[in-house]
């Protein structure tokens, strides 16, 4: 698509096979969200319960061991925790930044069309709004999108959390 671009060409071949390519790639994502979304849900919850459960005790129940020895151990448990959860967010994320690289080639590609008649010009924008249509979207059990802003959301709950557990540790130290 980018030579074709450069070119001022667009073979409705070519168009047609993207096209339905891109259609099956949401069809695909579909079924992996039917068939693994539950699955991705609970390795995202799972994740974000054990780095609370590891902060937990990092903060109120490490007294008994050295600075260095609580430092490495917790740094081993986070990253055996977070790197698999993760992985599995960056790679979502990148079936869904490829596809919005076709959707941009496509708009690029209709822009680009000088010599195109009036129905070329109509096939161009009906293709791209097909695949704009088709974009696919993962989910965790339909709860939410998961991209790489769901890393974000999850730091943002894990700190929420950890400020409520500091409150509630320095209120039953404070009651003692």
């Amino acid at each position: 698509m980018k030579a074709m671009t450069r070119r001022r060409e667009f073979p409705l071949s070519l168009i047609k096979t993207v096209e339905y390519k891109m259609h099956e790639l949401r069809h695909v994502v579909d079924l992996y969200n039917d068939i693994f979304g539950w699955s991705t849900f609970f390795i995202i919850a799972f994740t974000v319960f054990e780095v609370l459960n590891y902060a937990d005790y990092a903060i109120f129940h490490s007294f008994r061991m050295t600075f260095w020895t609580n430092v490495v151990s917790n740094i081993i448990l986070w990253s055996w925790t977070l790197i698999g959860t993760l992985v599995l967010i960056w790679m979502h994320d990148s079936v869904l930044t490829e596809a919005a690289t076709v959707v941009a080639l496509s708009h690029e590609l209709r822009w680009s069309c000088e010599k195109a008649n009036n129905l070329e010009e109509l096939k161009l924008e009906e293709f791209a709004n097909a695949l704009i249509r088709d974009l696919p979207k993962f989910t965790a059990a339909s709860f939410f999108e998961v991209n790489k802003s769901s890393i974000l959301s999850l730091l943002w709950i894990v700190t929420n959390f950890l400020i409520v557990m500091f409150q509630f540790g320095l209120a039953n130290n404070l009651l003692m």
